[in-house]
């Protein structure tokens, strides 16, 4: 039955058609039962009826032959149409004026009016009109016409009531087959739909969660992408500072243009360097270099540890980064008058454990953690250096000094005329 049920069925077709063409197989099995039922009645009445109702037997199972091949837009007119055509003739063949089967027949026909619903959508308002016009023309033909009653029939059998009791036994249970059928097809479409849509909504869901997981993927990789890109700078702009420091031989040329280049790197406003230095065994911080707005500025500064935010840092060892900044702390002057700076930051520049200068760096913005790392990179390059140059400059005095005992000073040998007599 489920083969007969899916024939004409098409993957290619939405759930609405296929429910229609499964309904009018069912339909067609129906009708094709009434009708053989009509033509074993029609035995007892005349040779003419037999072959009407195996003629439309015929044409109503035809119709499965029609959904089978794709042809279900012509198999459904002919279901909608047939049943009450056949039904018409046979009233009006058979009409006698004491019959009570034409209230039998009629029910059947009335019956037969929900078809056309069940196989025609409501867009489809052509076709549904002109099926329901041609069934009610053949309902009113089947009362109003007169009756040609065959002839040689036996009548009989309807005076013993029997074709009236078959009649109504047809009617009703034709009825309640057509509502049973298309209940059970309206609750299978239910549940198809609803299991569509619970697949649709797996489906959505999915693809939601697969395109979470592409975002997810996209922004990972657009992170990734971006931090290489920091890493790329930030190796980079050390690069290019190291050249300063190997290529260039003036120590305060070098001071200058590092702390230019990482002003101009950071795109701060402002930055200073500070060195350690030693007298006497007494250490004290002073400026080396220091640059803002592309103006080179010396300012004779000089710290002691301890002192302010630059001492402390010293005694620290740790970075400090402010973006409260202390007021009067420092100012960033431009042609448009001075302004406390957003951030400021502090790092020491270190090497064994052991701080050779302060860097500070003064900005109108904040600065992300990539840029922390770059100066860190910029603070260990330059802590390299001025120990190096530290150890040179020892290296050298300790020379000049050997050298000097090694090789003294000629002593210069008074004259003759700076000679004084001698008394005896």
């Amino acid at each position: 039955m489920k083969f007969i049920s899916n024939l004409g069925r098409q993957s290619a077709l939405d759930e609405e058609v296929n429910s229609a063409i499964s309904f009018s197989n069912w339909i067609s099995l129906l009708i094709v039962g009434a009708s053989l039922g009509c033509t074993l009645l029609s035995y007892n009445l005349s040779a003419e009826l037999v072959l009407i109702s195996w003629l439309f037997t015929f044409i109503n199972a035809s119709c499965l032959l029609l959904n089978a091949g794709g042809y279900f837009f012509s198999s459904r007119y002919i279901l909608s149409i047939a049943p009450s055509l056949y039904l018409a003739i046979l009233q009006i063949a058979i009409k006698l004026p004491d019959q009570k089967m034409m209230v039998a027949v009629l029910l059947i026909q009335t019956g037969m009016l929900t078809v056309p619903w069940m196989m025609f959508r409501f867009h489809e308002k052509t076709g549904l009109i002109l099926v329901n016009l041609v069934n009610v023309a053949l309902i009113l033909c089947s009362i109003y016409l007169p009756g040609q009653n065959t002839s040689g029939m036996d009548n009989s059998i309807y005076h013993l009531g029997i074709g009236t009791d078959f009649g109504l036994l047809i009617s009703v249970f034709g009825t309640i087959s057509i509502t049973a059928l298309a209940r059970g097809m309206q609750q299978r479409t239910q549940k198809k739909n609803r299991q569509l849509l619970t697949q649709m909504e797996e489906k959505n869901q999915k693809m939601e969660k697969d395109r979470e997981k592409m975002k997810e993927y996209i922004r990972q990789v657009e992170e990734a992408q971006a931090q290489e890109k920091k890493r790329r700078w930030i190796s980079q702009s050390i690069q290019e500072l190291g050249d300063i420091v190997r290529y260039q031989k003036d120590e305060q040329e070098i001071f200058d243009r590092i702390i230019s280049r990482v002003v101009k790197s950071l795109g701060a406003n402002q930055g200073s360097f500070y060195q350690v230095e030693e007298q006497e065994e007494r250490k004290f911080i002073e400026l080396k270099s220091c640059y803002a707005y592309d103006r080179k500025k010396f300012v004779a500064q000089s710290l002691k540890p301890g002192e302010g935010l630059i001492g402390q840092c010293y005694f620290e060892k740790e970075p400090i980064y402010l973006t409260d900044i202390p007021q009067g702390y420092t100012y960033i002057t431009s042609g448009l008058g001075e302004a406390t700076p957003t951030s400021l930051i502090l790092i020491p520049l270190m090497f064994n454990d052991k701080v050779e200068g302060i860097m500070e760096v003064a900005s109108f913005k904040l600065l992300e953690d990539y840029q922390h790392e770059y100066l860190e990179g910029v603070a260990s390059l330059l802590g390299n250096f001025i120990y190096n140059e530290r150890l040179l400059k020892k290296q050298f005095s300790i020379d000049v000094e050997m050298t000097s005992r090694r090789f003294p000073e000629p002593r210069m040998l008074s004259t003759k005329k700076d000679r004084k007599p001698v008394l005896a």
